[in-house]
C-alpha cells in the first residue's frame, strides 16, 4: 500500500491536487485572455463617436456587439449543467 490516501472515486489525492491545479490554470487563462481582449476591444473603440448613426461600420458593431452578448449568456446557461 501507498502512503497517499485514495479517494471515493478511486483516485489519489495527488492525482486529484493535479487536475484540481489544471482547472484552475485552465479558467486563470481564459480570465487572462478575456482581460486583455477587453483591453484591446477599449482600445479600438476609442473613435467610438466618430460613428454615423446608420453607417455600415455602425451597424457592424451592434450586430457584433448583439453577438458577444448572446454568446456570453449560452456560457453562463451551460455553466450550470
Amino acid at each position: 500500500m501507498s502512503d497517499t490516501p485514495v479517494r471515493q472515486d478511486g483516485t489519489d489525492r495527488l492525482t486529484f491536487v493535479i487536475n484540481q491545479l489544471q482547472e484552475t490554470a485552465k479558467w486563470l487563462t481564459g480570465i487572462f485572455i478575456t482581460i486583455g481582449s477587453a483591453i484591446i476591444a477599449v482600445a479600438q473603440l476609442s473613435g467610438v463617436g466618430n460613428l454615423q448613426f446608420g453607417s455600415n461600420r455602425f451597424w457592424i458593431g451592434v450586430v457584433c456587439g448583439l453577438i458577444t452578448f448572446v454568446c456570453l449568456g449560452i456560457i453562463l446557461a451551460l455553466r450550470h449543467f
